[in-house]
């Protein structure tokens, strides 16, 4: 059984990543130890990352639509990582990136 998790484990990850973590004696359990290590090892600095971009994001050229989706999509990014980003903060940072164009509205808000 062993065999085929650690089969599953590598045929479900990119080429690279199996060559470079896949050892001959190794279990499914060490393989998937290996793996998670690949991913979750440097969590804290793509939230880090994530978190500069997002607090300094502004609109710029984009549409109003793509904007706001861009905006959710960090927030949703940075909750996967264990950041949470409130409603509030992200109703507040989409208002503050506002280009000329839309700052009136932001104002209101």
């Amino acid at each position: 059984m062993d065999c085929v998790i650690k089969s599953w484990i590598l045929n479900t990850i990119s080429d690279d990543l199996a060559e470079t973590i896949s050892a001959q004696n190794a279990t499914a359990r060490t393989t998937w130890c290996v793996v998670d290590s690949q991913f979750f090892s440097n969590r804290e600095t793509r939230a880090l990352y994530l978190d500069a971009k997002f607090w300094n994001f502004v609109q710029g050229d984009m549409s109003i639509t793509d904007y706001c989706r861009e905006f959710k999509h960090m927030a949703d990014m940075l909750g996967d990582l264990g950041e949470v980003v409130t409603d509030r903060t992200l109703v507040l940072n989409v208002i503050r990136g506002l280009n000329n164009r839309f700052k009136t509205i932001g104002m209101h808000l």
